[in-house]
């Protein structure tokens, strides 16, 4: 039967291979004595390592898969916006078309116009990114906080009538 190997199975049991040390001072002159060293490895080993890079990886995947989602939420928000302006101007104009068969609402004919334009230019704006010349300053609502708006056009129904009176007749 073959001798024992005691290095390798130290090897395996430390993780390094025995040092030869000189002999002791009361020792044979020729054994030699091996004392295992045991081996410091690094914090960052290939089982970390890989572990390190498989997860930056799943960010970095999951990172492009967010960015995708994104991506196609935004064109689906644009083509909405630009179904709604395209509906809007047909509207505007199915309008228009159904006051010309009618007569006597002249009123309602000038309205129907002027939002016929607006909602053109305000769809020109969106595809092409300029507002055309011709188009009508956007109309801007300011925010009420709970403000009845059949009040705010009385007071400025009645400043306009004020100021009309003060135009026609001056001061001095």
């Amino acid at each position: 039967m073959p001798k024992r190997n005691r290095t390798k199975e130290q090897r395996k049991q430390y993780g390094s291979s025995p040092v030869a040390q000189p002999p002791a001072a009361g020792a044979a002159t020729g054994a030699v004595a091996v004392v295992p060293t045991p081996v410091v490895r690094p914090v960052d080993d290939e089982v970390t390592r890989a572990a390190k890079m498989f997860s930056e990886s799943l960010r970095a995947h999951e990172a492009a898969d967010q960015a995708k989602r994104d991506e196609a939420r935004a064109e689906t928000e644009l083509m909405l916006q630009h179904e709604t302006l395209r509906a809007n101007k047909q509207r505007a104009a199915d309008l228009i078309k159904y006051l010309r068969g009618q007569s006597g609402s002249r009123g309602r004919m000038i309205e129907a116009e002027a939002a016929y334009r607006l909602a053109l230019a305000e769809l020109q704006q969106f595809e092409t990114g300029e507002r055309p010349h011709w188009a009508p300053a956007p109309v801007v609502e300011p925010a009420d906080s709970g403000a009845d708006s059949s009040t705010d056009f009385e007071i400025d129904a009645g400043e306009s009538a004020v100021d009309e009176g003060d135009s026609a007749s001056s001061p001095e």
